[in-house]
């Protein structure tokens, strides 16, 4: 952690104490805090492709009744990302189920709506446009590892579109009982509010643009032979084609949900090469908790040159006094923070830690010349 390491720094080159106490501390469900930037994923792809189907299979770029049919798609698209999340997955608390459906909702139709919008503007070019500003560019700036450890022009790049927002929206209930919200909610909001508005708006006042053939005639194009047999069947295949894009879109925003929030939401070590130097009563008991695979090692230097082999996450060398952890961020940042937490000294407090500790880490970098160490 920036914030903890800068200070242990210098409180030691101060020769001050320091006690660090964690508030708010993270589940074990998400231990890296992540849950929030992996929630985003879904729901950002899941309505900008429904916008992307839609309008594939009506080939109309808006029309009025395509804000009911992305508001609609958004309810159960949320609903489904906050069941597999949160009953499914356990990303979150079951209590979190109500609060964050909303929201979802929100994310999902600013995206969704906003997209048919400059999918409208723009014709063709609409839907290269949101993919650039929404995922590439709103998706690099929306600061799931915090936004401001991002870049200052990031921090401000990020503000003017979603992604930001909606993670900030979705950490901040999960985890700080929904305060400091009003921001992401106005920003998400204007963004379906003004979605809906060009879309309504141009669909019904405005010629509809077309992409491709002309679609079937629909209740926007005619009145005059809106009961005729033909019109009616032209309907029916164009609301079979509807309900199956965004069945499409449906079922690739819950392959993403699984996918994500499964593969990373709760990183476990299971069976993590590591090394040791004889046997060790910490390491017994590190090993309760942790799943590792322990390679003997005749000294130190046999496990530095296995690590310089990218063989083994780390080493614990074990001495008369005090133990010596070997850890390696090149290999994994995870794993170092991972087996210093579990192989805390159970004197300590769980909501402090003192800067001294009976245990010396020392990070070590492969000697390898193409690859650089930054701690």
């Amino acid at each position: 952690m920036e914030l903890e390491a800068a200070f242990e720094d210098a409180a030691k080159k101060l020769d001050r104490q320091l006690t660090v106490k964690t508030v708010k501390p993270l589940p074990k469900y998400d231990r890296l805090g992540g849950v929030s930037g992996l929630l985003l994923i879904p729901l950002l792809i899941g309505g900008y492709l429904a916008a992307v189907l839609l309008l594939k299979a009506t080939r109309t770029a808006a029309a009025p009744w395509h804000v009911a049919m992305l508001v609609g798609y958004s309810t159960v698209g949320a609903l489904l990302t906050d069941l597999i999340a949160g009953p499914g997955i356990g990303a979150y608390s079951n209590s979190h189920f109500w609060p964050l459906l909303p929201c979802f909702i929100l994310i999902a139709a600013s995206v969704s709506l906003a997209a048919a919008a400059f999918q409208r503007l723009l014709g063709p070019a609409g839907t290269l446009a949101v993919a650039t500003l929404f995922i590439i560019v709103g998706g690099s700036a929306a600061g799931g590892v915090g936004v401001t450890l991002l870049p200052d022009y990031w921090q401000h790049l990020g503000a003017v579109f979603p992604p930001q927002h909606a993670i900030t929206l979705v950490r901040n209930v999960i985890y700080f009982n929904g305060n400091n919200i009003t921001t992401p909610l106005i920003v998400l909001g204007l963004y379906a509010l003004g979605g809906g508005i060009v879309i309504g708006y141009l669909g019904r006042w405005r010629p509809v643009k077309r992409v491709g053939k002309a679609a079937p005639a629909d209740a926007s194009d005619t009145t005059d032979a809106s009961d005729t047999p033909a019109t009616q069947a032209a309907g029916s295949k164009t609301a079979v084609r509807v309900l199956v894009a965004l069945a499409i879109a449906a079922v690739m925003q819950c392959l993403f949900t699984v996918n994500y929030i499964s593969s990373a939401h709760e990183p476990v070590a299971t069976d993590m090469p590591f090394g040791a130097t004889g046997r060790s009563p910490l390491l017994a008991a590190t090993q309760k908790n942790l799943s590792l695979k322990v390679t003997q090692y005749p000294n130190e230097q046999a496990a530095k040159d296995a690590i310089d082999r990218a063989e083994i996450y780390g080493a614990r060398i074990p001495g008369q006094t005090s133990n010596t952890l070997l850890v390696v961020p090149t290999l994994s940042d995870v794993a170092p923070s991972t087996w210093q937490r579990t192989s805390r000294s159970p004197r300590r407090s769980s909501g402090s830690r003192s800067a001294s500790s009976s245990t010396r880490h020392t990070h070590w970098r492969r000697r390898t010349p193409s690859v650089s160490w930054c701690p």
